[in-house]
């Protein structure tokens, strides 16, 4: 599993990469984050995953066959959510230095929120894929998109701007 796991993110860069032609170069001042066409990003992301999980599932052509169509119910929930999670870090990295108390504490939440949603919609998967299937599949599933989801999460956090909490 975990060299199909590696084979896997090796596709995520194709992805990751997609953003920067997305990227416009419109920027405020010396310091402001580029905006990223979310819709674009958050496609060619779920395009990348799913070749991740052609290769990570190791599904035989029974499985795959009921494989696919709860993974694209999957991944339409789950891509609302990324989307949304996008549009608030963009929003973040454009005006981060100006950013309120109450500003980052709005975001802070909505994170938490979105980070709730996204879990909960991979268990429903998993149930879902238990039941069809079993829990070793359900179980391969679930760790796969954890793995693709941290994976892409920490580029995100890696690029992000730090806010400084001085002078409070």
């Amino acid at each position: 599993m975990r060299r199909s796991l590696l084979l896997s993110l090796v596709i995520l860069p194709g992805a990751l990469a997609a953003q920067q032609p997305a990227a416009n170069a419109t920027q405020v001042g010396p310091t402001a984050a580029p905006t990223v066409d979310v819709a674009r990003l958050t496609t060619a992301l779920s395009a990348e995953r799913r070749k991740a999980f052609m290769v990570g599932m190791q599904l035989s052509p029974a499985q795959d066959t009921a494989f696919w169509p709860i993974f694209e119910k999957f991944e339409n929930e789950r891509r609302v959510v990324s989307e949304r999670m996008a549009r608030s870090v963009q929003s973040y990295a454009q005006a981060f230095q100006g950013i309120t108390d109450d500003q980052a504490w709005e975001l802070t939440r909505a994170t938490a929120e979105s980070e709730k949603e996204l879990v909960d919609i991979r268990r429903k998967a998993a149930e879902e894929l238990k039941k069809k299937m079993g829990g070793k599949v359900a179980l391969r599933f679930s760790l796969l998109d954890d793995y693709l989801t941290t994976a892409v999460r920490l580029d995100v956090l890696d690029d992000l701007p730090v806010l400084s909490v001085s002078g409070q």
